[in-house]
């Protein structure tokens, strides 16, 4: 009889130990599949690709893109901020000159690096872009430090428009690209308390004669040691037959000093020179024509010169 009971006693345990085990699985398969459904919801970490192999869920890092700019009183800097990042930018390396007032605001803002200069407040056309290329490579330098991928100039009177994905996809082989730019015309004369960001229309800057401003657009390049500032509208590669593709996906709209007032002070700062820039646009030699007339006469002529330029003709 005791033999038996211990049989019977063995049997129990072993049933009873089959069915925790078939429960504990049951657990493990329900967590795992948790897991892996969590990790597949959009909500992704910000700045990572993602991608399943079978069973197993992987992250890779996405190519981050910046923007490196020089400003001087930007206008709407908070929606020319927000843009980009809507766009898919994610760390903004600005140079801000002779604007204290808008200093606190950008010092506030995490993904904004910042430097504060001045200008030189003589020859600006020339100085200004001796300027630009030194703190683009000193922005290079940055963005290798914080990982960055590819760093994009554009101005605070500029916006980014398109899909950045184009940018991501380019081949290793890829050291710099260039970006079209259309400029903005206006209904009329922009006066300070209108938007920055407001067009009636674009003007192609490919079409021969359609941009009174520059017309060759603005360049992007990565962030390696072979890359660096060419002017102040391209990046260039130490890389011997390097190509420079145009982009189709992305441009850049420019709405070059999208008010009156800002106008005039741009102008009359590039009035002040002891010397020939050989400044080649008739819109900017006119218009610092204009802005060295003294008084409310030279208010009337500045304001005639962009119209002329700047705004659409009534039809």
């Amino acid at each position: 009889m005791s033999l038996k009971y211990v049989n019977k006693s063995n049997y129990i345990s072993i049933i009873f130990l089959l069915c925790v085990l078939f429960v504990g699985s049951l657990f493990l398969h329900t967590s795992k599949t948790s897991i892996l459904a969590q990790e597949q919801e959009p909500s992704q970490k910000e700045g990572m690709q993602s991608y399943q192999s079978n069973d197993t869920y992987i992250e890779t890092p996405k190519q981050q893109i910046g923007i490196v700019s020089m400003m001087k009183s930007p206008k709407n800097i908070d929606t020319w901020l927000e843009t980009h990042r809507q766009l898919g930018i994610t760390r903004f390396y600005i140079r801000l000159e002779d604007t204290p007032s808008v200093e606190e605001y950008l010092a506030e803002q995490i993904d904004v690096y910042m430097q504060i200069g001045k200008s030189t407040g003589l020859n600006e056309y020339t100085d200004k872009q001796r300027r630009q290329d030194d703190w683009v490579n000193e922005a290079l330098a940055l963005a290798k430090k914080d990982g960055l991928d590819w760093l994009i100039q554009i101005d605070s009177d500029e916006l980014l428009e398109g899909d950045l994905e184009e940018i991501r996809e380019l081949s290793p082989k890829v050291r710099t690209f260039w970006m079209q730019n259309v400029e903005a015309k206006y209904a009329k004369v922009p006066k300070a308390a209108d938007q920055c960001f407001a067009a009636a229309r674009f003007t192609n800057c490919a079409e021969e004669g359609g941009c009174v401003s520059y017309a060759n657009g603005k360049g992007g390049g990565r962030v390696a040691n072979d890359v660096k500032a060419s002017g102040s509208h391209r990046f260039s590669t130490s890389i011997a037959r390097s190509e420079e593709p145009k982009l189709s996906k992305v441009i850049v709209q420019h709405f070059e000093s999208c008010d009156f007032e800002l106008y005039k002070e741009k102008y009359r700062g590039l009035a002040v020179q002891d010397r020939d820039e050989g400044i080649p646009f008739p819109y900017y030699k006119d218009s610092i024509e204009a802005a060295k007339i003294p008084g409310v006469e030279g208010d009337r002529a500045m304001a005639m010169v962009f119209e002329q330029y700047r705004v659409e003709p009534k039809k």
